[in-house]
């Protein structure tokens, strides 16, 4: 063990520079040389033209986060005894951002990796609900927050066997311990030791981001998996096929915001973990 025990990684993709508030600022401009007292018609024009182009300008920078990410991030409270170092991994393809994570974590001799990713809002007793849970379930090795998917209705994103569409059987505020085969990587915490049971190579990493053709039938498709079910599924199948020891503490409920509209997801006041918990509370509230 080194000097630290937990690494936090937030992993910043690169992103395209806003090609539409370039537009806009044109836009004005042209507006300003067509409207103004000294108005010079074909600079106004150049710049519609370019208006009306697309955009020249292939540019990328860091992603940005939101101040609610900051505030969130800021308010994070370190469990007792343990100390944190910050694991950077920007400008990556996800995927590829969370094997060199880890990686550098082995390195540095930490004992857990907590991912929060850029548009995950965490609460600020997360890691300290996280690290109990796998400090008091040696067996397990991956514990994890929950959040919905950026969709109308959002839907959690909990898998509890494949290929059956995620899993809303559960009630709000509980710990799940079992049959747990899929979840995202935006709220958890990682036993850096697991990674000592799963090969690595280049064509099999950790973490990999799948999107490529495959003929099914009499037809091409395609198949696509996001690095994070790539990982849990290969967790699950390849080092704990029978038991599955992955912890989701659905207390533990994060909003998943968008950067472009500033929209938080959620779950809805209707869906079955919601009137599950507020069934429960009714039961407990009676004398």
């Amino acid at each position: 063990m080194g000097d630290w025990s937990i690494g936090i990684c937030t992993p910043i993709p690169m992103v395209p520079v806003d090609s539409g508030t370039i537009v806009k600022e044109k836009l004005a401009l042209a507006k300003s040389y067509l409207d103004g007292e000294v108005g010079n018609l074909e600079t106004a024009k150049s710049l519609l033209a370019e208006c009306v182009e697309a955009p020249k300008d292939e540019s990328k920078h860091l992603g940005l986060i939101t101040p609610e990410w900051q505030r969130a991030r800021t308010s994070l409270v370190i469990p007792f005894g343990q100390s944190n170092i910050e694991v950077f991994a920007d400008g990556m393809e996800v995927g590829v951002a969370r094997c060199a994570a880890i990686q550098a974590s082995r390195d540095a001799g930490l004992k857990y990796l907590f991912f929060i990713d850029w548009d995950t809002i965490i609460p600020a007793d997360v890691l300290m609900k996280l690290v109990y849970h796998l400090e008091n379930n040696p067996d397990y090795d991956i514990a994890s927050g929950m959040y919905c998917a950026k969709t109308i209705p959002a839907y959690p994103l909990l898998w509890r066997e494949w290929n059956q569409g995620v899993d809303f059987e559960f009630t709000l505020g509980e710990v799940i311990r079992e049959r747990v085969v899929g979840i995202p990587m935006g709220c958890a915490l990682l036993r850096l030791s697991l990674f000592d049971k799963m090969n690595h190579t280049q064509e099999v990493p950790w973490f990999k981001t799948v999107n490529q053709p495959v003929f099914c039938g009499i037809q091409w498709g395609r198949m696509c998996l996001t690095e994070d079910l790539w990982f849990t599924r290969r967790y699950t199948e390849e080092v704990d096929k029978e038991h599955k020891k992955i912890i989701v503490d659905t207390s533990i409920f994060c909003d998943h915001i968008c950067h472009q509209t500033g929209r938080r997801y959620n779950l809805a006041e209707d869906s079955l973990p919601v009137r599950k918990m507020k069934e429960k509370q009714k039961a407990e509230a009676k004398p």
